[in-house]
């Protein structure tokens, strides 16, 4: 069950509908989500899914654009977390020639790959809204954590070849009762170094 549910939604986040799911190892998963599909519209009625809410969404926008009237500015947040589905979600919501849109995310923090979520799509944020010229403003300061973590960190995720080469930079926090809690943590700089080492 986990990995039908996994794969359907994995289709769905891809906008890739059962009529064109396609799985050589199991073919058995592609008969399931048919049949999952048939359910979920019988008699007529369009029983909805978490995982059906951006599709859906795309097919009205396709049918109906700019239902929601001229939108100016747009800021997508977390844009880490955007799959295909929203992708062209956000091409549906906006005008390409007077929306300004501005997304904010972290590429380093993409881990929703189960979801459709992938880095690559901000290195491909200009082919999906070609229409204006944009700017990179890459963020490398963290306040949340000092130098010899952001180090550490910098050393595995330096790993991922999707991401744009950011030096992370550590500001120090200051001292005193709010940051005591950080300094009881179980795992010290020193235990994760040795960690990364090993690597």
């Amino acid at each position: 069950v986990d990995t039908l549910v996994w794969a359907v939604g994995t289709w769905k986040s891809h906008l890739v509908p059962h009529t064109h799911a396609v799985c050589v190892d199991n073919p058995a998963l592609v008969e399931a989500y048919a049949a999952f599909e048939e359910v979920r519209k019988l008699k007529k009625v369009n029983r909805v899914g978490l995982e059906d809410l951006v599709g859906q969404a795309v097919q009205v926008l396709r049918k109906h654009p700019r239902i929601l009237g001229p939108i100016e500015q747009l800021c997508v947040d977390e844009f880490q977390d955007i799959s295909l589905a929203r992708v062209r979600l956000l091409q549906g919501l906006i005008d390409p020639e007077t929306t300004t849109i501005c997304a904010v995310g972290d590429e380093d923090q993409a881990i929703n790959e189960w979801n459709g979520a992938s880095p690559r799509f901000f290195a491909d944020f200009g082919s999906f809204f070609p229409q204006k010229p944009f700017d990179v403003y890459p963020l490398s300061q963290t306040f949340r954590f000092g130098e010899p973590l952001v180090s550490l960190a910098d050393r595995f995720i330096r790993h991922n070849e999707l991401r744009t080469d950011v030096k992370l930079v550590g500001v120090e926090r200051p001292t005193g009762a709010a940051c005591a809690c950080a300094q009881r943590a179980p795992w010290s700089v020193g235990q994760l170094a040795s960690v990364a080492a090993a690597a």
